[in-house]
């Protein structure tokens, strides 16, 4: 009986689905692809309403599919994406109303300025989904989610790159479907999303049209994706948590408003706010202590006054890492000449171990693109551009684990990341930019995925959380959510064995998957009569 009542859904519902949406037009057409967004931003983090993927992407490619010409399939895709990227990076108003008088009005102008350049990806993909206009449905769903990963790529380094809220990401819904992260990694992952998501569309032809073949095509899919999820399982359950021997990790999470950390007569008190959660109960213990992003708000050197201070912090033995602004300046030390968005390690002597400097800035936020032209300046106080770091060394001590430092947003990139095996991520963030948002929560799942792609343990302290340690499974071992106050104590996982397929290859692993499936379309290619 079931069987029989889903048969008639797929054989009868579903064409008489597509052919309303084909008899939309105007704004019906408009606010229906700019939903359809909608509903793909909440299949990802934090939502993770990963069904929504099967209703959202197979409305857009059949509506692609139909679209009478070039112009109208980017169109298509344009609204999609407005929908899908408005929605997904909304947050960014609440960093411009940190300072209202000087950024309010660029709120509508940066929400839906973002929203619709992000809509071009959208628009670029459908355009160029017309090369599959006399393909067969199983080539649309096959080119459509290659095309889809392909404008993830172009979005992950045009313009200095934003890879944020990949398809991807959806993975992260559980850490057993989250393993195949370290076989893809986020951009293979998107592919096999958006080619899973995309399967509906077979069944929203005419039930004369289709064959018995349709439906053995979709259960063999379902069949090799449910293998996966016990090949995922099968990991986990294989390998418990392992602990470095001898560490002990204290992250300070201070959740310090950021209209405060402002304020320039605050910092004195905020710096003590910090040192005194950082001596509260259980300090003796631990080994490392953690700072997030710029929580150090005074310029020091090794041994001077501060650096002195924060290493009467560091039990024996031990290190203290902490984000600081680093300032070089000129050689009689009256000029400023560059500043830096750094991480820097002190022992207990106070003296400065070693220090990383951001390599990916965000733009607008730490410096202004094109500032001769723009008559715009950086969110952050400041009238000087931070200077991006030109390489990067792990922090490798003589004794005690590796770190490799990620500042704020650099853990969305996965090549930042590569290459990490098997020295733990080292994650500092300031996230109370974005208030009481979804960006925390992107922010952390995304970070997390760096840790099952490399094969190797995620620490990651934020000021306003979510402060956490990771396995090199996904596995949150403690964690702080977003807005809490508090330290937290935890021991620093093992990294994996051995790197997985993904950190032993990288972006290989993708391109070798794209060029197997643009293969595969040319020779499901129609051949010309």
């Amino acid at each position: 009986m079931t069987f029989s009542i889903t048969d008639s859904l797929v054989r009868h519902a579903f064409p008489l689905l597509g052919q309303r949406l084909l008899e939309l037009a105007g704004w019906r057409r408009k606010a229906i692809l700019f939903t359809f967004g909608i509903l793909l931003t909440l299949a990802l983090p934090p939502f993770f309403l990963w069904p929504l993927v099967g209703v959202s992407l197979p409305a857009l490619i059949f509506l692609v599919m139909h679209a009478p010409s070039g112009r109208q399939r980017f169109l298509t895709g344009w609204w999609f994406g407005f929908g899908h990227f408005t929605t997904g990076f909304y947050w960014v108003a609440h960093a411009l109303l940190m300072d209202p008088e000087k950024f309010g009005w660029l709120v509508p102008v940066a929400v839906f300025g973002i929203g619709a350049a992000g809509a071009l990806y959208t628009g670029l993909v459908g355009w160029a989904a017309g090369v599959l206009k006399h393909h067969d449905r199983f080539s649309w769903i096959i080119g459509f989610a290659t095309l889809w990963t392909l404008g993830e790529g172009l979005r992950s380094v045009l313009l200095t790159g934003f890879p944020w809220n990949l398809l991807g990401y959806v993975f992260n819904a559980s850490e057993t479907s989250l393993q195949a992260a370290s076989l893809l990694g986020v951009y293979g992952l998107s592919w096999l999303t958006g080619f899973l998501g995309s399967l509906p569309v077979l069944f929203s032809i005419a039930p004369k049209e289709r064959g018995t073949k349709d439906f053995i095509f979709v259960l063999c899919c379902i069949g090799a994706f449910c293998l996966l999820l016990g090949w995922g399982a099968q990991r986990l359950a294989q390998h418990p948590t392992e602990y470095v021997p001898g560490v002990k990790l204290r992250l300070v999470q201070a959740s310090i408003d950021q209209y405060r950390k402002n304020r320039p007569e605050e910092r004195l008190a905020i710096v003590r706010d910090q040192i005194n959660m950082t001596l509260s109960a259980g300090h003796e213990s631990v080994t490392h202590i953690i700072w997030p992003e710029t929580a150090m708000l005074f310029a020091f050197n090794s041994e001077d006054r501060w650096a002195r201070e924060l290493g009467s912090l560091v039990p024996p033995g031990g290190v203290m890492l902490t984000g600081v602004v680093r300032r070089e300046l000129s050689e009689d030390n009256q000029t400023l000449l560059r500043i830096f968005n750094s991480l820097s390690v002190l022992n207990e002597q106070g003296k400065i171990l070693y220090h990383y400097d951001k390599r990916k800035l965000v733009p607008f936020g730490e410096y202004v693109p094109l500032r001769d032209i723009l008559p715009l300046s950086k969110v952050v106080p400041g009238n000087i551009d931070f200077t991006p770091a030109a390489s990067v060394n792990a922090y490798t001590p003589e004794h005690g684990p590796a770190f490799l430092p990620l500042i704020c947003y650099e853990s969305i990139f996965p090549s930042l990341s590569q290459g990490a095996w098997p020295a733990a991520l080292l994650n500092i963030a300031n996230d109370d930019w974005f208030g009481i948002s979804t960006e925390p929560y992107q922010h952390f799942e995304m970070s997390r995925m760096r840790a099952v792609e490399q094969g190797v343990p995620l620490v990651r302290a934020a000021n306003s959380g979510i402060s956490a340690v990771v396995d090199g499974y996904g596995r949150v071992v403690a964690m702080l959510g977003a807005h809490e106050m508090g330290v937290l104590d935890a021991p620093l996982p093992k990294a994996n064995e051995q790197p997985g397929l993904y950190a032993s290859h990288g972006s290989l692993v993708t391109v070798l998957m794209l060029l197997f499936f643009f293969s595969l379309l040319v020779i499901r290619a129609p051949k010309r009569q």
